[in-house]
């Protein structure tokens, strides 16, 4: 864990990214996204069966899929995505993003503290 001994670290964690930061949340997962699509009868198939083949067996059942016309001027939308967990990948990402950003916090508030101790002292000394 990366904040095991700091609960200072881990505070300052998730207000940056939220509570729960270092754990897998449940997301919706694009698998495909097609715009202005036009395929032959066996391009599409294939396509389909790509996407499901991408998705954890676990998820399947929450895969949905979704057809958007807009109308005359705009291009119509294919998509598929499904519920599901991160990846540990995209987890442990937002840790490490998270022990950047407390690190740059205390390095910034270091520097205010140097520089304003510094302009006090420098006063009070005069």
């Amino acid at each position: 864990m990366a904040f095991e001994n700091d609960p200072e670290g881990y505070r300052l964690a998730c207000m940056y990214a939220g509570t729960d930061f270092d754990k897998a949340r449940v997301v919706t997962i694009e698998v495909l996204y097609e715009y202005n699509f036009q395929y032959s009868l066996a391009e599409f198939q294939k396509l389909i069966t790509d996407a499901l083949a991408s998705i954890p067996t676990e998820y399947r059942d929450s895969a949905k899929v979704e057809l958007d016309d807009e109308g005359y001027d705009s291009g119509s939308k294919f998509s598929i995505s499904y519920v599901g967990l991160e990846s540990p990948e995209v987890v442990a990402d937002r840790v490490a993003r998270c022990v950047r950003y407390v690190a740059v916090s205390r390095d910034d508030e270091r520097k205010a503290y140097e520089r304003l101790k510094a302009k006090f002292e420098h006063s009070v000394a005069e």
